[in-house]
């Protein structure tokens, strides 16, 4: 290759058998290491060497800024998500969470088509060097650890897996809590080593190489009679009846401020945005939105099987009692109640432009009574915090006896 072909070139990638991918630049070789014609691929793998003998003069996450330039970090891979679809934009995105040997932690995506090129690298629970991804503020309702910057990680990005007798980073350490004492936790702010409830950034990570979680599968094979039978019984618990449950007024709900806690509240519907979008096209499985038409097939990450793009209700109603208004999101088979049609009609009626259709629907539930199970939760954006609602279940008002 002549020193006129390899400036036409923008980058080179190469793949090591670590599964690794390094970006060059050609503008940053001198003259003399221009492979010649005769020298291909000898040549890329004498470059390949002498980077994995760079010097280990590294940051820590904590000094990584916008304003950075030529760093490079060694980190461990604490969590890494499976491929998501964005809901504003047709885009795919990975998160990933990255710590260093000081603890620090650092927020990192990986977008499109670079998500593939790096699948086989930044594994979980292990450690790497990484060079000159891109680093940007994040906004604080995007924010989920300790760090005003996230890292945007693609093909450019220079990552060298940690192997050998270099000391590696040490890994997280939980204090686990047995279900006997899971009580003493309800509403603690502290990590309980387990989830109840999950939100778009939770990473699951199976089998962890942790002494906790083998002394677990060990006990697993010892008892498996003993699973096999819990299997066998009623795995799940019915959700109260909202129409037998001790009912909240609408000022009291407004007045708490405790998030993630679910009220009950009798009161009326009154929907007056006539221009919202009364559904949305998600994934029949997850029900996540998609950019798919109707009854196509998607691939989701929720799940191998099969998908299709099908209408799903989102409606944001008005509900009032004698002390007061607040505005509540209602999705799927609970708007599909209030309304007294599918999302399937609603979808239709949206398409075809019937306002009519839509407006008549709307003036035969507002006014209707319900009961309504509903969460709060808080919305931040910039400098302004919300408290926002989305109700969980809906139920006829029972005759009084």
């Amino acid at each position: 290759m002549t020193n006129a072909a390899l400036h036409t070139s923008t980058t080179c990638s190469l793949l090591s058998s670590s599964h690794l991918y390094l970006h060059l630049n050609p503008f940053s070789l001198s003259p003399s290491t221009y492979p010649s014609e005769k020298e291909s691929e000898p040549k890329s793998l004498q470059i390949q060497t002498r980077w994995s003998k760079m010097p280990r003069d590294y940051k820590l996450i904590s000094e990584i800024t916008n304003h950075t330039r030529n760093w490079t970090v060694k980190i461990k891979v604490n969590e890494k998500s499976a491929r998501r679809q964005s809901q504003n934009s047709s885009k795919t995105y990975q998160r990933l969470t990255l710590s260093d040997c000081k603890g620090n932690r650092v927020q990192a995506t990986i977008f499109d088509d670079d998500i593939n090129i790096l699948k086989n690298t930044l594994s979980p629970l292990k450690d790497y060097y990484i060079s000159n991804a891109h680093v940007r503020t994040i906004e604080p309702r995007f924010r989920y650890v300790e760090n005003n910057y996230q890292w945007i990680i693609n093909n450019h990005s220079r990552i060298e897996e940690i192997t050998g007798e270099e000391e590696n980073i040490k890994e997280e350490s939980y204090s686990f809590i047995s279900f006997n004492n899971l009580n003493d936790y309800i509403n603690s702010t502290a990590q309980i080593g387990i989830s109840l409830s999950t939100r778009g950034s939770t990473t699951i990570t199976i089998n962890p190489e942790i002494p906790e979680a083998i002394s677990l599968q060990t006990w697993s094979h010892e008892h498996n009679d003993v699973l096999n039978e819990l299997r066998e019984k009623i795995t799940h618990i019915p959700m109260p009846n909202a129409s037998t449950s001790t009912t909240i007024n609408i000022n009291e709900v407004l007045e708490s401020t405790e998030m993630n806690i679910v009220h009950c509240i009798k009161a009326s519907v009154l929907i007056t945005d006539l221009q919202q979008n009364f559904w949305y096209m998600g994934c029949s499985l997850c029900k996540k939105r998609t950019s798919e038409e109707y009854e196509k097939e998607i691939s989701c990450p929720c799940s191998t099987k099969k998908a299709t793009a099908q209408p799903r209700s989102l409606i944001k109603a008005n509900l009032s009692d004698s002390t007061g208004t607040m505005l509540a999101t209602l999705f799927g088979e609970q708007a599909e109640k209030i309304m007294s049609c599918t999302s399937i009609d609603l979808m239709q009626f949206s398409i075809k432009e019937h306002m009519d259709e839509i407006e008549n629907l709307v003036n035969q539930c507002n006014g209707k009574e319900f009961i309504f199970r509903l969460k709060s939760h808080q919305y931040i954006y910039e400098a302004n915090t919300d408290q926002r609602f989305n109700v969980i279940s809906v139920n006829e008002i029972p005759p009084k006896s």
